[in-house]
């Protein structure tokens, strides 16, 4: 973050017809990202102050595909952690996913390493 960060605030209390105007002006107003902070959120204030932490940088998500799959591996992760990776955990987590133990061990011996 630069020296500037938090200077968007003289602008809470945008209003939609502002926000918009900004974003045509922005070239902005076809980013799906902010449409649908804006959606699910309906807080102005809310994607200037991410417009500002964010300025100048380039954000890259993803793919779903792979989000799906590290999430799925997060949630095995943190429940093994939780359950102290013992024998019956895995073998849990194992019927779960229709894998064997081996297979899952080695899943989270990739998890383990990117972690550290």
């Amino acid at each position: 973050m630069d020296d500037n960060f938090g200077s968007f605030s003289v602008y809470r209390g945008i209003t939609d017809e502002e926000l918009e105007t900004f974003f045509r002006l922005a070239g902005l107003e076809d980013c799906a990202f902010l449409k649908v902070i804006k959606e699910y959120s309906g807080d102005n204030d809310l994607i200037l102050m991410l417009l500002d932490a964010f300025a100048g940088e380039k954000i890259q998500f993803p793919e779903r595909k792979k989000c799906l799959r590290l999430l799925d591996r997060s949630f095995m992760y943190n429940y093994l952690k939780d359950n102290s990776f013992s024998k019956e955990a895995y073998r849990t987590v194992s019927k779960q996913k229709d894998k064997t133990t081996l297979q899952i061990k080695n899943m989270v011996d990739v998890v383990d390493r990117n972690l550290k």
